[in-house]
């Protein structure tokens, strides 16, 4: 295993700005097969508990080799509030 670091890009997108998480998404792929289940379970708890910011944050890593274009998109149109509710 890759030692901690897929658990501590785990925590850091769990606690970024979105912002932030095109950059750690970055970060993540030389380890994805470490930090694919860490973020699916991170989106599943999200969803459960209605967590918007952490489904967006996790979002962008869940889509095959972490692909940001869809990610992009979506937080481009989202509106000024919803964007400031999530960061």
């Amino acid at each position: 295993m890759a030692g901690c670091r897929p658990k501590l890009l785990r925590d850091r997108l769990r606690e970024s700005t979105t912002a932030e998480v095109p950059g750690i998404v970055t970060e993540m792929a030389r380890y994805r097969r470490w930090v694919d289940p860490l973020v699916q379970e991170e989106y599943k708890q999200a969803q459960e508990k209605n967590d918007a910011r952490k489904q967006l944050h996790a979002s962008p890593c869940l889509v095959a080799g972490g692909t940001l274009g869809r990610w992009n998109t979506c937080t481009r149109d989202c509106s000024k509030a919803n964007r400031k509710k999530w960061s």
